[in-house]
């Protein structure tokens, strides 16, 4: 299923919470659902937040902005990566300006891979990737 990214603002795309099937202690990994790109939307940036779920808990992640025209099949070159690893709340985030410029139909997070190093804690803690589009006026 197919969401949309119609207009200006931020969008959650992906978001993993602790304790939630997706995110037991341990290594996982989840692709998010395929967004459609308004034509109109000119823009997007995208930020990735995590927070380990335990204190001294190490959660590393490395996530996959995806982009296809058939909402289906991702191309093979990932249009950015994001790589984080920390004992806190970490943050990163980048802009597409030009790359997005109606040529890509669907975009989509894809939480490649997600580890705790810390046994028996509750879960992984959170991953959240939000999207902010920027339309043309």
């Amino acid at each position: 299923m197919a969401y949309n990214l119609q207009s200006a603002g931020n969008t959650v795309i992906l978001s993993l919470l602790a304790g939630s099937s997706a995110t037991t202690a341990g290594t996982t990994s989840q692709a998010g659902s395929w967004y459609e790109v308004n034509p109109k939307i000119y823009a997007l940036a995208f930020q990735v937040t995590q927070t380990p779920s335990s204190a001294g808990a190490t959660l590393s992640s490395t996530v996959y902005i995806e982009v296809s025209n058939d909402g289906v099949y991702p191309v093979a070159t990932k249009a950015q990566t994001f790589a984080l690893t920390g004992t806190t709340w970490q943050s990163d985030g980048a802009v597409f300006a030009t790359s997005m410029n109606g040529a890509w139909r669907f975009v989509r997070a894809n939480a490649n891979s997600i580890s705790t190093s810390t046994s028996g804690s509750a879960g992984i803690g959170t991953l959240t990737v939000t999207a902010c589009a920027r339309t043309q006026y």
